[in-house]
């Protein structure tokens, strides 16, 4: 396990994070594209799929969240819950030429208002190499303008898992995908019923197109 500390944020990375064999039966269960449950994004700020809220999962997926749960505890703190319903999270897949453009997440969870703490991705790419790019990018900046100088990368390997704070100094991105098989990952948030903090936001908050990393 390693974890990075800049500024406000504590990312923490764990590499082997599940039982092998439930992380490759997963990659070998991820939906294909002609799943009925996924939302496409598809503008200038994502070209991605993830799953719509209260999708049905095989039970393998809801084996991973199990685990992802246990492999977080002592990393998150003890008042804080994981949202099972996936609202917002689950399965995400980005397919050759995908990306997500930095932002920073809702605040609050958008059904419950509950304050939103953690954001956990389990990455489930046993196929991924370097020259394949999709790397997700963490810039602790309160600056929206900030540079992708000041960004810190982080490839998906295979069965890796990374915990990250939720709030206004963490920005994100995954950049430009450049792989012939799918990026493919589960995506699990912790709330707590703590004041959530200000400004609110019950989705995400794209920082300005000063500088994209993806063109």
């Amino acid at each position: 396990m390693e974890s990075r500390q800049a500024g406000l944020q504590m990312t923490t990375i764990i590499d082997n994070a599940i039982d092998t064999v439930l992380a490759q039966t997963a990659h070998a269960e991820f939906p294909t594209l002609e799943w009925e449950h996924w939302h496409h994004y598809s503008d200038a700020i994502a070209e991605k799929r993830g799953q719509t809220p209260n999708a049905p999962l095989p039970k393998v997926f809801r084996d991973c969240i199990d685990a992802m749960v246990k492999r977080c505890k002592g990393i998150t703190r003890d008042n804080c819950f994981p949202d099972h319903s996936l609202y917002g999270g689950g399965l995400h897949r980005i397919e050759q030429g995908g990306f997500l453009e930095r932002h920073l997440d809702a605040s609050l969870h958008a059904v419950h208002g509950w304050k939103r703490e953690y954001s956990v991705i389990l990455y489930l790419n046993p196929q991924w190499e370097p020259s394949d790019a999709g790397r997700f990018g963490m810039t602790h900046s309160l600056d929206p303008l900030c540079t992708s100088q000041e960004t810190e990368w982080i490839a998906p390997r295979f069965n890796r898992m990374t915990i990250f704070r939720t709030h206004e100094a963490a920005r994100h991105q995954v950049e430009q995908y450049r792989g012939t098989h799918a990026r493919k990952s589960l995506a699990l948030f912790f709330f707590s019923l703590d004041e959530p903090q200000r400004p609110l936001r019950t989705t995400a908050q794209f920082d300005p197109r000063k500088e994209s990393f993806n063109e």
